[in-house]
């Protein structure tokens, strides 16, 4: 199971139209509709009720549609949190401070704020 296969197969849920997904997804309707019997075939199951111009969710269908949503959001977090940190490591920080205690505020904090950066 590959993560394009979900997203294609998303797609085809989203559309109701195999054509129409097709369209969206910058590919024919016969390479979506070998990826779709292929990954019926490895199911051993349907996904999809057809007709020709509305296309509905079978039980397994709906089960694999379901966590394929889950996949897809589970690598798009994980892309979002790896980019969160190596965006920290090379952001800008700027402090304000007032003259009375910033400057004993700034050297009880930088320290600590310095080696959590270098984790």
């Amino acid at each position: 199971m590959e993560l394009k296969q979900l997203e294609y197969m998303i797609k085809i849920a989203e559309e109701k139209n195999i054509t129409k997904a097709a369209e969206k997804l910058f590919i024919t309707q016969s390479a979506l509709n070998q990826q779709l019997l292929r990954l019926e075939k490895e199911l051993g199951t349907q996904l999809f009720f057809r007709s020709r111009s509305n296309w509905h969710l079978t039980r397994a269908g709906e089960i694999y549609i379901e966590n394929a949503k889950k996949m897809v959001r589970i690598k798009k977090d994980t892309y979002n949190q790896i980019n969160d940190l190596i965006e920290i490591k090379k952001g800008l920080l700027r402090i304000g401070l007032t003259p009375e205690r910033g400057p004993e505020m700034f050297a009880a904090i930088y320290p600590i704020f310095y080696k959590n950066i270098l984790m």
